[in-house]
């Protein structure tokens, strides 16, 4: 008798077969939903008023495979990271595969702040016509910044300036409160007691300042802080 036999399928054939019953393999964490959720939270950080704000996040990696989060992503601020200038943001799963990484960033924040119009010697005292308003990034303002002329006008410089510098409140002082030559009172502080006289302030001062001044009553010079009150505080 003969028996005839089914030809062998090839293993490929099988393996093909197989994955096609499969379930679809899941794609992974999306990168380009991970790479905005990292630039929404820095946008978020930014508190108004502001003119605009530009915000370039470094791009993930395509080859990055990352499991799926079973919840949404967190975004964070990593530590001795902040929320303007060249900065760095995280992104994490908090619940199990429980990866997390950190992309570069950087926060461009404009606003309108007060700047010299021309050339400004140390001692000046601005006039209205010595600053305006320009566009600047104030994420690139270390040392501070003003956004109301009026808040300048009237105040001396305690350091030269280039046209165009930005006016920071450090570089200004405001007027003197006591003159030389003008009275004052002079508090004499102890435990439990407080003496005052009057005295003469030989110098100009500002409230925070150290002063000197001559003693009317005793004819002696005496040095302390002027307060506010033209009260001169002696140590």
């Amino acid at each position: 008798m003969t028996t005839s036999r089914r030809p062998r399928a090839p293993a490929w054939c099988a393996l093909t077969a197989l994955l096609a019953c499969a379930p679809a393999a899941r794609a992974g964490q999306d990168l380009a939903e991970l790479h905005e959720r990292a630039r929404a939270f820095l946008l978020a950080q930014q508190a108004p008023p502001h003119d605009a704000v530009r915000i370039e996040v470094d791009e993930l990696d395509p080859r990055l495979r990352l499991p799926d989060c079973p919840v949404p992503p967190e975004a964070f601020l990593p530590p001795g990271a902040r929320a303007q200038g060249n900065t760095s943001v995280g992104l994490r799963c908090p619940q199990p595969p429980g990866w997390k990484l950190v992309l570069g960033a950087t926060v461009m924040v404009a606003r309108e702040v007060v700047v010299a119009t021309r050339p400004l010697r140390r001692g000046e005292w601005l006039a209205a016509g010595d600053v305006r308003l320009q566009r600047s990034d104030i994420a690139r303002l270390g040392g501070g910044f003003e956004t109301d002329p009026r808040r300048v006008v009237g105040r001396q410089l305690l350091s030269p300036l280039a046209a165009g510098a930005v006016i920071a409140p450090l570089a200004l002082a405001d007027a003197a409160a006591v003159r030389r030559g003008e009275r004052i009172t002079v508090l004499l502080r102890t435990p439990g007691m407080e003496v005052s006289s009057i005295g003469i302030a030989s110098a100009d001062a500002r409230p925070g300042e150290r002063l000197r001044a001559r003693n009317l009553d005793s004819g002696r010079e005496v040095e302390g802080r002027l307060e506010a009150g033209r009260r001169l505080v002696v140590d």
